[in-house]
């Protein structure tokens, strides 16, 4: 990934984003101001199984929640890790100014004294505030074949690494941090507002593109029983309700929601919302962690003060949406040193995969459904609505016109 490519998501995101409301900004989101369907647990969950991408999201958190903590330490502190500034010489190595007279000046010096200066050098590094904490960060993200490896260039993998031999301050992270921010805000986020929008699952879907094919076939056999059959041409335009649900319908798919569920301002609860157990909601409820959590234990008694990060004014994920199966699923996700991405083997895929194709269908029907708590989202449905009933009228007056002029032919 790299930065031609981030200009491309920010250029496609420019004719997508003033269709977005204001209220479900990226900005708002992450901030944790939104609600379900939209909320910051629902972005999460969004990149882990839709677009398979967390990682990014759980980086810039970290990230974010990192730099208040180090602009938050003493100046005594702060100085043993000095602001990043590269300057590029030869080629495309980042340098620090100020190394080169230190390299040069190396030379003079003995073997003895070679080894005591680096010996210093390291014992100064390793005192730098968060040095663990980043040691964590570069084997999590950075290395190759890392757990939660962000997709990034040799380029700026090595310029970010290169930087963090030398020092822990955040500046250090600018070569990835607008990388991942930018792919975030312009690529990632107009995507999972859609997905947002959506209130139905697949099997929903199927059935939706049924009944609208249905619509189409009788629309088209009526009209051709009306002209054959040498009746009033007038008489065709009894079939334009037809013809107009089949158009709606039609409209309302492209955006991937049922406009049933729109009329009871609910929607279908995802998979691995529906096969969450009681026990795992239970136990999520109980053991609910905040956004910034501790990435040091607190009782570590070889934990200097600036390893311990204080948890105040970090926003609480939310326990009290009827979303069942976000919790169990995001609460490990949201640190930034969990597991791998991977939910292959989490138990809503199992149950998934046992289910007959037959129930599969049958549980767009009896499937329990939830509330949309965010007034945004039903608003942003709403305009959706009223311009598929503007384009169905359109069309349908269009079409059904055309079929009043065809001549009768009388043979039935």
């Amino acid at each position: 990934m790299g930065y031609d490519v981030c200009t491309r998501y920010a250029e496609k995101a420019v004719n997508c984003r003033h269709h977005i409301p204001d209220e479900l900004s990226f900005d708002r989101i992450i901030e944790g101001k939104t609600l379900p369907p939209a909320s910051l647990a629902d972005f999460m969950v969004y990149l882990l199984y839709v677009s398979r991408d967390a990682e990014t999201l759980q980086f810039f958190l970290w990230l974010k929640d990192y730099t208040r903590r180090f602009n938050d330490l003493a100046e005594h502190d702060t100085l043993l890790s000095p602001s990043w500034n590269p300057i590029i010489k030869k080629g495309t190595r980042l340098h620090n100014p100020g190394t080169e007279h230190v390299a040069s000046s190396r030379t003079l010096l003995s073997k003895e004294s070679f080894e005591t200066d680096e010996t210093f050098l390291e014992k100064k590094i390793q005192a730098q505030p968060y040095r663990v904490e980043i040691n964590r960060i570069i084997q999590h993200y950075l290395l190759p074949r890392a757990p939660r490896e962000l997709n990034l260039s040799y380029r700026v993998r090595d310029a970010v690494l290169q930087a963090l031999e030398t020092t822990t301050h955040p500046s250090a992270f600018k070569p990835c941090s607008d990388l991942v921010e930018q792919c975030l805000r312009n690529q990632s986020h107009p995507n999972f507002v859609r997905w947002a929008i959506e209130n139905g699952r697949r099997p929903r879907t199927i059935i939706l593109r049924q009944l609208c094919a249905t619509s189409f076939i009788f629309y088209g056999i009526g009209q051709i029983f009306l002209i054959l059959s040498g009746r009033c041409r007038w008489y065709r335009l009894a079939l334009a309700p037809i013809l107009f649900l089949g158009l709606l319908l039609l409209q309302a798919m492209f955006h991937g929601f049922c406009l049933l569920l729109y009329a009871t301002g609910t929607r279908e609860l995802r998979l691995w919302e529906m096969f969450a157990s009681d026990e795992e909601v239970e136990a999520a409820r109980k053991s609910a962690l905040p956004l910034g959590i501790p990435l040091v234990p607190q009782n570590d008694s070889t934990t200097n003060v600036a390893e311990k990060p204080s948890n105040i004014d970090m926003p609480i994920l939310d326990i009290s949406t009827k979303s069942k199966g976000i919790l169990p699923y995001t609460r490990a996700r949201l640190n930034p040193f969990g597991p791998r991405n991977d939910f292959e083997h989490e138990s809503w895929r199992n149950k998934w995969k046992r289910t007959p194709w037959y129930r599969r269908y049958s549980l767009t029907f009896t499937s329990c459904k939830t509330n949309l708590a965010e007034r945004a989202i039903t608003a942003y449905q709403g305009k959706i609505v009223l311009q598929s009933v503007a384009i169905a009228t359109v069309l349908m007056i269009l079409i059904s016109t055309a079929f009043i002029f065809i001549p009768e032919v009388t043979i039935l």
